[in-house]
């Protein structure tokens, strides 16, 4: 090696070895990017980190799935994307459900049907 810096793929591959090492230097290279991707597209800032936090997690546990010679980077914006809509679908459904919930009355006590 020499001291050259490994590349991105590279250290990919070292994860898939065990090196233990290696995803904290493909974090550290990635968290502003892909923060700001995924702040810019939640647009909150502590949904943002828990979804950052949540690709590098998956980032983890599909490492073996990374395919030697393909790009990096698309790899690494792929999982945010789909943990980013995973987690704005849950919080859509949340805030439907949580809003239905405050807005329907309970059910008339004459009536097998919900009043509104």
């Amino acid at each position: 090696d020499g001291g050259r810096e490994l590349s991105d793929e590279e250290l990919l591959l070292a994860c898939q070895r065990g090196d233990r090492d290696a995803l904290p230097v493909v974090i550290k290279r990635h968290e502003h990017g892909i923060y700001a991707y995924l702040r810019r597209y939640t647009r909150d800032p502590v949904l943002a980190e828990d979804v950052f936090q949540d690709t590098f997690l998956k980032v983890h546990e599909k490492i073996g799935q990374y395919q030697p010679g393909r790009p990096a980077r698309p790899w690494l914006y792929t999982i945010a994307t789909t943990s980013r809509r995973e987690a704005t679908d849950g919080a859509l459904v949340w805030r439907i459900t949580a809003s239905s919930s405050a807005n329907t009355r309970r059910p008339n006590s004459r009536a097998s049907s919900w009043s509104a």
